[in-house]
């Protein structure tokens, strides 16, 4: 199986695939043998006799190419379907869309730009396709390719680092990563084929990676690895259901029951009680809902007043009524509250 955790020089973005060769090319140095050795996964895995792949690569500008494929799905894939969402937008959805999620498990980049994921049915037959044109994911990162809207589009969104438009089952079906962009075909032999790096069927589908299917889904939850993406090749055990978390470059996971922080509220206007009285019979600012404020200069707990006076700070005392046409006290009616407040408040 193809192993690109690394190289023995420096580290460069790497793509997937290439021819096997004998073990002993391990010991090969790096700078003058036309192939570029293997590491080891992250994870441990089997390895099947003494073949190993290597990569045979063109380096240009930083980043390793290789048109090569890499070997069938299973342990030892440098890049691993990390999670599937096919319930967005709909009843009961996490998010308005639809996503696939890849992460690099390895220790260095990984170039997909010739890539694809593609998705089928539970039982179908037929592939559709999204590229992965551009996208080099670095070691220990993640990729988010967004899928097809539903129709509840108040759900809660996300930045996908690659626009798709497949419309995936919310309950089932099966995802293929992919090395190159030329559509599958077949609804069985998936999971063994060169060009498959890596596949995921869920729930009633009937082709899938080791012993079982992962398990199904509803339009509020996904299949996703556990936190460290474990692979062993073995849907069923890889796979949980549960909350979905899309995750790509450089982003952290969406919450979906996060609450937003609530806004601080803004300071209310507040009105001059003389403003509020105005020079007329009644007041300019009749109907509204204002705020102002002043000192209790009487209080009518009893008596039938049922409320209080209330009177712009520094007022009173001798005026000259020429130029001062307004009041600057107020009556304020409160029949619940005129006992909470007293003169000098």
């Amino acid at each position: 199986m193809l192993d690109l955790a690394a190289v023995h020089c420096a580290k460069p973005p790497v793509a997937l695939g290439s021819p096997r060769r004998d073990h002993r090319d391990e010991r090969t140095p790096c700078a003058p043998a036309p192939f570029l050795p293997s590491q080891p996964a992250i994870r441990p895995h089997a390895r099947r006799g003494l073949a190993v792949a290597t990569v045979f690569a063109t380096v240009a500008a930083g980043v390793i190419f290789a048109p090569a494929a890499h070997a069938a799905a299973g342990p030892g894939a440098p890049v691993v379907i990390s999670e599937v969402y096919g319930g967005g937008g709909n009843n009961g959805g996490a998010f308005n869309r639809d996503f696939i999620e890849l992460a690099n498990v390895s220790g260095a980049p990984v170039d997909l730009s010739a890539f694809s994921v593609q998705y089928a049915s539970a039982t179908g037959a037929s592939w559709q396709v999204t590229p992965l044109s551009g996208i080099t994911v670095p070691a220990g990162g993640q990729v988010l390719i967004g899928e097809a809207a539903g129709t509840d589009a108040t759900q809660p969104g996300f930045t996908a680092d690659v626009e798709g438009s497949i419309a995936l089952a919310g309950t089932q079906g099966k995802v293929a990563l992919v090395s190159n962009q030329t559509a599958l075909s077949g609804a069985t032999g998936i999971a063994t084929r060169a060009d498959v790096v890596d596949l995921v069927g869920w729930g009633g589908a009937t082709h899938f990676a080791g012993s079982a299917a992962a398990p199904a889904t509803t339009n509020g939850t996904s299949v996703a690895r556990a936190a460290d993406f474990a692979n062993s090749g073995d849907n069923k055990a890889d796979f949980t259901a549960g909350t979905p978390t899309p995750t790509g470059l450089g982003a952290a996971p969406t919450d979906p029951t996060d609450p937003t922080d609530p806004t601080d509220p803004t300071d209310p206007t507040v009105v001059a009680i003389a403003d509020i009285q105005g020079t007329g019979d009644a007041s300019p600012l009749a109907g509204q809902t204002v705020t102002t404020e002043g000192v209790v200069t009487a209080a009518y707990p009893t008596g039938g007043f049922d409320g209080y006076v209330i009177q712009t700070s520094g007022t009173g005392g001798a005026i000259d009524l020429a130029a001062h046409a307004a009041s600057d006290a107020l009556f304020v009616y409160a029949s619940g509250a005129v006992t909470e407040v007293a003169t000098g408040d």
